[in-house]
């Protein structure tokens, strides 16, 4: 089914459950990215879409994503199963790892590597950090980054590796092939950030367009109570200058009378 915006609108508006809670962007002719604002929204979206029998593809939520470190700096003839038994040595609670990859990006230096350590999502990280560090005296753990990255395009193998944001992407499209080609690899890392590029440009565009609404309406509002209040005053105003004429008239007339009194 081609998808473009205006339908996925019409459709989306029809469930009050989702109504503003999400942003769109038409990014090719026939793909539509839609930025769900929290992981509810996107379970709600993506039954939706389900249920229109619309293709799509999405990407795993966050707190949902496996968590990465890098043992940095290894030497000597260490392996996976030394890594991990030094952790298991330390007996830490919610720790579990998935996999663990030995990188080496320089190959005239085989002696010098990392270790690609993958771990649930519910591990917490610090607690390897701050615990593991004996395996060497040089080694590290350390976050991927974005020098890693670009390291990690020139290996045989590719490393997946998520960026962080809070939005949660849904691309109304075909889903991309899987593959273990550097190349494609490469360009659907690409094309994930600028979905998620765009739907924040969408969600920029959408704060400021709600913030010039509401200055219209508080300049309205104002404009409004000020021309309420400028015609009090001019109402009073005439109501004390009718008051003061009267009274000035009245004492003229007493004046008026005193001197004809005096007169007489």
């Amino acid at each position: 089914m081609h998808t473009n915006i205006k339908q996925l609108i019409a459709i989306l508006e029809d469930h009050a459950n989702t109504k503003g809670m999400y942003t769109l962007a038409q990014t090719a002719p026939n793909s539509v990215s839609i930025a769900a604002f929290n992981s509810d929204i996107h379970t709600a979206i993506k039954a939706i879409l389900q249920q229109k029998e619309i293709n799509f593809y999405t990407f795993t939520p966050k707190n949902l994503r496996p968590k990465t470190l890098i043992l940095k700096g290894m030497q000597g003839g260490f392996n996976e199963k030394d890594v991990v038994d030094e952790i298991n040595k330390h007996k830490l609670s919610k720790v579990t790892i998935t996999k663990i990859t030995k990188i080496i990006f320089d190959k005239s230096q085989q002696d010098k590597f990392h270790f690609l350590v993958q771990i649930t999502p519910e591990t917490k990280v610090q607690k390897i950090q701050q615990n593991v560090n004996n395996i060497t005296k040089y080694t590290q753990w350390v976050e991927p980054g974005i020098s890693f990255a670009d390291k990690a395009r020139n290996l045989n193998k590719p490393i997946a590796t998520h960026p962080t944001s809070n939005h949660h992407n849904i691309s109304a499209s075909q889903p991309p092939q899987q593959t273990n080609n550097n190349e494609n690899w490469s360009k659907e890392l690409k094309n994930e950030m600028m979905t998620m590029l765009t739907a924040l440009q969408e969600a920029h565009k959408l704060l400021n367009e709600k913030i010039e609404n509401n200055y219209l309406q508080f300049q309205t509002v104002l404009e409004n109570n000020i021309e309420k209040i400028y015609q009090k005053i001019e109402a009073n105003a005439k109501t004390l200058d009718e008051k003061i004429n009267s009274n000035t008239n009245k004492i003229d007339t007493i004046l008026s009378s005193l001197m004809e009194t005096e007169l007489a």
